[in-house]
């Protein structure tokens, strides 16, 4: 279905707002045009004044509207198609002129108004052009009546005004170019203010060295899926998992080649997670994998899979013979049952694990039901 304002693009959405805007600008001038030429002030009866001023503007603004409606304004630096616009209106104002003579002066305060639609889009050499522009057009538009109509031009008034009109809108143009710049700034300043936030809420969940979750986050996560399941929900598993004899990589490795194999671990247990699974690490050489909707059977085979994994990896820079292994707790939380007890139980399958031999998954389950 066919909007005048496209729904799907916000940025073409706002271009043709502000193209809106304009044109009501538009239908004002031409208000201002029938008072003068009602008051006698316009050289063409009424009929006529709108026919030379209302038609081309109409049609103009119909061309541009296509251009921006049908996304054909995208080809050009740009979209906006600002100096356009600005230049049609100043052709539109010159035309009046040429047709009015003792309101002519107060007319020429329009061109502020056409100028203030480039506030945000021109710099200072954009605007400078267009002030060229409109005095070259205000020029030809005397000479013609000079030509034409020498009683109606006061040629040291209309010098008067000619300065007048530079004077103004070349200021109008660095301040408003300074505008810009500040608006420019405010944006980069907003951008990159996001920016920081951003990072400060990732360093705020995230451990630094290896990216995954931190423990913060982790009991975040624990909280919500506790009150997930006290209110009826599927259970939830915890894979408490360990590196063996990591103490003995830094000391025979030193502790750089350490923090590699801890991000490797972590990456591949990031890899192997599913989306809706959080990993953390809870503190030195050891991981936490969060399994919502998980009954501790699944949780198993996902420990195995990781146990598995994690002996198979392979770290440039290390001996090629360097490998590790993984001791896993696992441990499937029981509703209502405190959250330090759920941890609690498979910290303590994890160390069981490590006793047998390492290398292995152990599980703890869960306390038996009060009688």
């Amino acid at each position: 279905m066919f909007t005048l304002i496209p729904k799907d693009d916000p940025k073409q959405a706002l271009r043709l707002r502000r193209f809106f805007l304009a044109f009501l600008s538009y239908l004002v001038w031409t208000g201002l045009v029938a008072l003068c030429a009602l008051f006698g002030y316009f050289r063409l009866t009424l009929p006529m004044a709108l026919l030379i001023i209302a038609l081309p503007m109409l049609a103009a603004n119909v061309g541009i509207y296509t251009a921006l409606r049908s996304g054909y304004n995208k080809r050009f630096s740009d979209p906006s198609l600002t100096m356009f616009q600005i230049g049609v209106a100043t052709l539109v104002t010159m035309i009046t002129v040429y047709f009015v003579d003792q309101v002519r002066g107060m007319l020429l305060m329009v061109y502020l108004v056409t100028f203030v639609f480039g506030i945000f889009r021109l710099r200072v050499g954009q605007f400078l052009v267009l002030t060229g522009f409109a005095l070259g057009s205000y020029s030809v538009a005397m000479g013609l009546l000079h030509l034409r109509h020498p009683q109606s031009v006061n040629l040291r008034m209309e010098t008067l005004q000619v300065l007048s009109l530079a004077t103004v809108l070349v200021w109008f143009s660095v301040v408003a170019s300074y505008i810009r710049d500040l608006r420019l700034r405010v944006v980069k300043a907003n951008a990159e203010l996001t920016g920081a936030l951003a990072t400060i809420e990732k360093l705020a969940v995230q451990d630094p060295l290896t990216g995954v979750y931190n423990r913060r986050r982790l009991m975040d996560v624990l909280r919500q899926e506790k009150g997930r399941v006290d209110r009826g929900g599927p259970a939830f598993s915890v894979c408490i998992l360990d590196l063996d004899h990591f103490k003995e990589v830094n000391d025979r490795l030193g502790h750089l080649a350490g923090d590699e194999v801890l991000k490797a671990v972590a990456e591949k247990l990031a890899k192997s997670a599913r989306n809706v699974d959080c990993v953390a690490r809870w503190g030195g050489e050891e991981f936490v994998a969060l399994l919502p909707q998980t009954e501790l059977a699944q949780a198993m085979v996902f420990a195995s899979r990781i146990r598995e994994e994690a002996a198979e990896l392979r770290f440039p820079g290390l001996p090629g013979d360097f490998g590790v292994t993984v001791s896993v707790g696992v441990a499937t939380y029981a509703p209502g049952e405190p959250l330090d007890d759920l941890l609690t139980r498979a910290d303590n399958a994890m160390y069981r694990a490590k006793h047998l031999g390492r290398n292995r998954i152990e599980s703890e389950p869960p306390p038996a039901p009060p009688s």
